[in-house]
């Protein structure tokens, strides 16, 4: 037989069927493609003529005949009812009670046809009955309607029936719904209808989507009021909701603590207390531990707990980038945005997505540190195509200018840096002949730097960033060998100790810190450079994995700023400095 491995050519009279013939053997293999189809359409054909029909089922005083393998083949309820020894697997007419007669035979046409009407007038009762005879995909299709239609005004009435069923997934698609639009539910009518549990749900989210925590503690004096003799017992359950620390300390004492519901109840007070000390602790850079710090009541909601920038950088074609992008904990992804318009010396406005230049520096210099301190600029070290440099340049950016002071102890070129309570501190780098484990701190009082306790590793091209109580030295290269070693800086005792490595080796990295959490970005692993990202949760002691950055790239300037994603583009300011590639980047609120 000629042309055996090919498809048989008279299988085009026929669209639905495919022939194919294995090339070892004289069988073929039909398939037709309509087979499923056809087989339905026949049986639904039955089912209406009422032909070959084996069974009835009985809801109220309808009566409807069909056929139950069919039934048995949709429904795990119906397959256990009719497979195996259950009095009605041998009847002929089956009652089924507490179910609307109008959505059973919508379910069951819905078994012969595969085809189902959803409406806003049907659906909480074709969901019900979906539930009761075990069709997950009936019940699928009735969640994702409801997810649809979901509002301020009947989100409430749907996540309470939701509850009913025990459908976690639509509970959390509604609870999502109610994070993001909390202000409008807010100002809506319903709120005062949220049950305790509701809202105590709601208001444990990170989430919650509100600009401060001010808008969460008004909130919850205003459901309080609706019902106070009952619902003033719950007040320091849902208090204990509320991010009190993250309020503006005058606020916390002059509003909070002074309002009546919290002042007459000793355990509010007493959260206000805790709260109060723990804003004393941060203002006078006190120790705070990081399992404390990392509490839900103590974090802020990730929607106003900042953004990681990350600019320039070098990648696979050589010449720096002029990209930005910004990350969106929220969402979880990378935005681009404005890029600079030549690569070095740029003031980039996030709320504007306007870059701008700045003025000159006095040394022109690449693989610098960048540190922020006292509302101005530090750019520490670095080198040139001779020689890495010792000298230390500060910037004003009310004044637009440049000045020396005290240089460093030792020359260093691609080293980590940044501020940590009142000082700053650099870590290791190249001395134009090797990578060095060296450290120093600057005092800004005396114009002085003074030297800090080694580091266990060699590292140049490293990250540095202040967690907490700590400093974090990450990745880099030691020579040309790229590194995943971390290391934990204690600045009052002096001393390093090694913490869990990263995922990948990363020489050239961009660290930051958000949300109690460090970020460990691009960078390059000795034979590639990377567009990963992983992050590392300190009290874990763990590093995992994050959506990656849109460029792969080593040596971008990376920093945190304290702008939440909904303020971009807003009239208002503030400035973010980034240097040319293999630089870094840090922030100066106005």
């Amino acid at each position: 037989m000629a042309n055996l491995s090919r498809t048989d050519q008279l299988a085009s009279a026929r669209p639905d069927l495919t022939i194919k013939y294995d090339a070892d053997s004289s069988e073929a293999a039909c398939t037709f493609t309509s087979h499923g189809e056809n087989g339905f359409k026949c049986l639904h054909e039955f089912y209406r003529a009422k032909t070959l029909c084996d069974v009835k089922l009985k809801i109220g005083q309808k009566e409807i005949a069909c056929h139950r393998l069919v039934l048995a083949c949709w429904s795990p309820y119906f397959c256990a009812m009719f497979s195996t020894p259950m009095q009605e697997s041998k009847m002929e007419s089956v009652t089924l009670h507490d179910l609307d007669q109008e959505m059973v035979a919508k379910v069951i046409d819905f078994f012969y046809t595969g085809q189902l009407s959803v409406t806003p007038g049907n659906v909480q009762c074709l969901m019900h009955t979906a539930c009761l005879l075990q069709l997950e995909e009936v019940v699928h299709c009735c969640e994702r309607f409801i997810a649809h239609k979901l509002d301020v005004s009947n989100a409430i009435e749907a996540r309470m029936f939701a509850q009913q069923h025990n459908r976690t997934g639509l509970i959390a698609e509604i609870d999502r719904f109610l994070c993001q639009n909390y202000q409008q539910l807010v100002n809506s009518e319903v709120f005062h209808s949220l049950s305790f549990e509701m809202l105590q749900s709601i208001l444990k989210s990170d989430s919650l989507n509100v600009p401060d925590e001010v808008r969460v503690f008004d909130s919850v004096v205003k459901w309080v009021h609706a019902d106070l003799p009952v619902r003033r017992a719950l007040v320091s359950n849902l208090l204990h909701c509320v991010r009190l620390a993250q309020l503006p300390s005058d606020y916390l004492m002059d509003s909070v603590n002074s309002d009546p519901l919290v002042h007459s109840q000793q355990a509010c007070k007493d959260l206000v207390l805790d709260a109060c000390a723990f804003q004393l602790n941060r203002a006078k850079h006190r120790p705070v531990a990081q399992r404390v710090s990392a509490l839900p009541h103590y974090r802020p909601r990730k929607t106003y707990a900042g953004s990681i920038f990350c600019v320039g950088g070098r990648g696979t074609l050589s010449d720096p980038y002029r990209n930005a992008e910004v990350y969106d904990l929220l969402e979880e992804r990378w935005i681009t945005v404005e890029p600079m318009h030549t690569k070095r010396r740029h003031m980039f406005d996030p709320l504007a997505n306007r870059w701008s230049r700045i003025a000159s520096m006095a040394t022109r210099r690449r693989g610098l540190a960048v540190a922020t301190l006292s509302d101005c600029l530090f750019c520490l070290g670095g080198l040139d195509d001779i020689a890495c440099f010792y000298t230390v340049e500060r910037y004003n950016p009310v004044t637009d200018s440049w000045a020396n002071v005290a240089s460093m102890g030792s020359p260093r070129g691609g080293l980590g840096g940044t501020a940590f309570q009142d000082k700053i501190y650099v870590f290791g780098g190249n001395d134009s002949l090797t990578s060095i484990a060296t450290c120093e701190r600057y005092d800004p009082v005396k114009n002085m730097w003074q030297p800090a306790a080694p580091m266990e590793f060699k590292r140049a091209g490293a990250g540095a960033v202040a967690l907490d109580s700590f400093i974090y030295v990450l990745g880099g290269f030691d020579d040309n060998a790229p590194l995943d070693s971390v290391e934990r800086y204690d600045p009052r005792a002096d001393k390093w100790t090694r913490m869990q490595p990263m995922t990948t080796c990363r020489g050239g990295v961009g660290v930051a810190a958000l949300w109690g959490k460090i970020y460990a970005i691009g960078g390059h692993d000795g034979e590639a450079y990377l567009d990963t990202v992983e992050c590392f949760d300190p009290v874990a002691n763990r590093w995992e994995p994050v959506p990656g950055i849109n460029l792969k790239r080593a040596g971008a300037g990376v920093c945190f700023a304290d702008i939440p994603m909904r303020l971009l583009k807003s009239p208002n300011s503030v400035v973010a400095s980034a240097a040319t590639a293999s630089a870094g980047a840090t922030f100066l609120p106005r």
